[in-house]
């Protein structure tokens, strides 16, 4: 994606805008959702799930390219669910890419409160 856009906009003209919140989904035994997604702040995401996370088999872990996030647990009825959200260290990670590019400009965006 930023290869198009740098391709048509000069890179100093473009602004990326980071969603600090994540989402979370019930999944099958095979990873696929069976709900719709469940839009959670970063202070939701943090304080459920890694701080102190309440659920059974909770397991996180950072993707290494995507650089977000993943939660892997099952909830109080067995249920397995996933969730991915975008933190400060995913973001520094992407900044830092993106700088490298030419793209100095960024915003961020919080559902709900940061």
């Amino acid at each position: 994606m930023l290869g198009d856009f740098s391709n048509a906009v000069d890179a100093q003209k473009i602004t990326v805008v980071f969603g600090m919140y994540g989402y979370g989904w019930e999944v099958d035994d095979d990873g696929s959702t069976v709900s719709e997604g469940e839009a959670l702040s970063l202070k939701e995401a943090e304080s459920r799930l890694i701080d102190g996370c309440l659920y059974e088999f909770c397991n996180w872990e950072r993707d290494q390219d995507a650089g977000e996030v993943k939660v892997e647990y099952k909830d109080a009825l067995g249920r397995n669910h996933l969730v991915w959200f975008e933190d400060l260290e995913s973001v520094k990670r992407k900044e830092s890419y993106l700088n490298s590019r030419g793209i100095k400009s960024f915003a961020y965006w919080a559902y709900s409160y940061f």
